[in-house]
């Protein structure tokens, strides 16, 4: 069983694939066939999980039980419900790409030396972590958060712990949260986009306008909140400059994403959650280089 389970990508990369086919040729039969195999991979995944993800799947399975049973849906019904649900698990599945991709393009290195700067008052850092920390989640989604921590933490360890505790949680906290509003990795956004049918190209003015000024309110309110605090002057000595080349490379590796999502939306008549799950691709491929 050790030697099988090893192998299990393979088993899930070939139910991917036809949920990749079926976006192209659907096929009753086949979209069957696909949430047939989609109850197998829990029934493989569910022992090995965490514990926290067997207590969520226990409740979100106990509620499509339930909904089954209040509504007139038949057996052959069952099957379609969970491949309905594979979309969003290739989804997931790509995000870690992202975070390889930043990696090696040495994006994480660039964010770093955008925290830096030579001003120590925490008023003025804030902003540009922030920024930094939105950056991260249009990109990393949920694994940002770390990412912005593991940098805050080193940049503030001789801020005293209180201050440095408040300071890492507002940053990252709201600064997720702004980005959720815009970023297509969001599971949320990419899930009510789905379900809706709504144009993500029309309605992405408006939310990056929201985020926008959500970030110019909580910049305001930190200004006020850290106008006190300052770090010490051996710190600011320390910081690494910024790379322009690469911070342009940057922007344009998220105008890519972006328009890459766009077109296969608008362009291609992809549903969204497919066009962002493919886009991952000529991504993670810049950010190689």
């Amino acid at each position: 069983m050790p030697q099988l389970t090893n192998y299990l990508y393979l088993f899930y990369s070939f139910v991917f694939l036809l949920n990749i086919i079926h976006v192209f040729w659907q096929n009753a039969v086949l979209y069957t066939g696909i949430g047939i195999l989609a109850i197998i991979m829990i029934a493989i995944s569910f022992p090995r999980a965490d514990k926290v993800f067997k207590v969520l799947g226990t409740v979100l399975i106990a509620a499509g039980t339930f909904f089954y049973f209040s509504s007139d849906a038949g057996l052959r019904d069952i099957p379609d419900a969970f491949a309905g649900n594979i979309s969003l698990l290739f989804l997931v599945s790509m995000l870690p790409w992202m975070n390889s991709a930043v990696k090696a393009g040495r994006y994480n290195t660039l964010l770093k030396s955008l925290i830096g700067n030579k001003d120590r008052r925490l008023s003025k850092l804030y902003g540009r972590s922030e920024l930094t920390m939105v950056s991260l989640a249009a990109f990393l989604n949920l694994s940002s958060a770390t990412v912005s921590q593991d940098l805050l933490k080193e940049k503030l360890k001789n801020v005293p712990a209180n201050v440095r505790n408040n300071f890492v949680a507002m940053v990252t906290l709201r600064g997720y949260s702004l980005a959720l509003l815009w970023s297509p990795l969001e599971i949320l956004l990419a899930t009510a986009i789905f379900i809706t049918g709504a144009n993500y190209l029309a309605v992405l003015p408006w939310m990056i306008a929201i985020s926008i000024i959500g970030i110019l309110l909580d910049s305001a309110f930190a200004r006020f909140l850290f106008r006190n605090e300052s770090l010490p002057e051996e710190d600011t000595a320390k910081n690494i400059p910024m790379d322009k080349k690469k911070f342009f490379q940057f922007i344009a590796a998220l105008a890519l994403f972006l328009g890459v999502v766009v077109f296969l939306g608008n362009v291609i008549q992809l549903d969204f959650l497919f066009s962002v799950t493919i886009s991952i691709f000529p991504f993670a491929f810049y950010g190689q280089w």
